[in-house]
């Protein structure tokens, strides 16, 4: 009998040893598989994630010059305003700033993703352009056509095309001008002035100026409008959170023509000149 029960317990003991073998395989195979799931996730999410922060060229992009522009009468316009409580210097250092971190993303319109320079020289000097990347996938080129600065002013005109961008499709190309004036020691009042210029054979363009109306009304008025207060509400509340006791006369950071006018008188300078745009473009070539 005691040989009998000593068998019978080394039996029971063999399969249950058996039986816990076997679950710490298919426990160590569980683990291994989630282990691997979980690392496959996480190279995906990463890989995703720069992805979305690389802005390069596509295969198919080519650098080209900027379109000829033609006059403002052709162009569709809008303008907005806001005035911010901190001198000029301030507002300037507050704004320099990747575009990703200006533009706000919208359920409307693609927002930005990255920029690539084109140009050996840095994009914010006359004739420096770059590439803009947006979080559709697509992408659009931009050369700065101007950039003066004094001591109470500051002006930044620009223009973008090469639109990949289903949303862009009526659109040619795009200027964007930017005046900066100090209205006194403690406030700065910044206009934005942004134009386009439509495809003259694609909807609503091949419609004249009944199709630029359409495209103010239902677009630049609308979509467009809101993305513009938003960077410039942007910059008013990253300005009014910085300090403003930087002085004044600090050396100027960007290269600048100095007009000896005053802010009102260089600001109608400014729209005299936006109005002459034909006559940019061989100067800004």
């Amino acid at each position: 009998m005691c040989a009998s029960e000593t068998c019978v317990r080394c039996q029971l003991a063999s399969g249950k040893a058996r039986i816990l073998g076997r679950l710490s395989s298919e426990l160590a195979k569980m683990l291994t598989a989630k282990n691997l799931l979980f690392a496959g996730l996480v190279a995906i999410l990463l890989s995703a994630s720069a992805s979305a922060q690389t802005c390069t060229p596509p295969p198919n992009f080519v650098d080209t010059p900027h379109p000829a522009i033609v006059p403002v009468q052709q162009l569709v316009t809008h303008t907005e305003e806001i005035t911010i409580a901190r001198p000029l210097i301030v507002v300037l250092n507050a704004v320099d700033k990747p575009l990703k971190d200006t533009f706000k993303k919208t359920d409307a319109l693609p927002t930005v993703s990255g920029e690539y320079q084109l140009t050996q020289t840095a994009f914010g000097t006359p004739g420096s352009r770059r590439l803009t990347c947006l979080s559709d996938g697509s992408t659009l080129e931009e050369e700065v056509l101007q950039s003066d600065r004094d001591m109470r002013s500051h002006r930044f005109r620009y223009i973008v095309w090469n639109y990949t961008t289903r949303k862009a499709r009526p659109i040619e190309y795009g200027i964007g001008d930017f005046y900066y004036s100090q209205l006194d020691a403690g406030s700065t009042h910044i206009t934005w002035i942004y134009s386009f210029k439509l495809k003259e054979h694609t909807f609503p363009g091949n419609f004249g100026s009944l199709g630029r109306w359409l495209f103010r009304r239902y677009f630049l008025e609308r979509e467009y409008a809101d993305l513009m207060r938003g960077v410039l509400n942007g910059y008013k509340t990253d300005a009014e959170q910085q300090v403003s006791d930087t002085p004044l006369r600090e050396p100027l950071k960007v290269k600048a023509h100095v007009y000896p006018v005053s802010p009102p008188v260089a600001y109608r300078s400014a729209r005299r000149q936006l109005r002459r745009a034909p006559t940019d473009n061989a100067r800004n070539r």
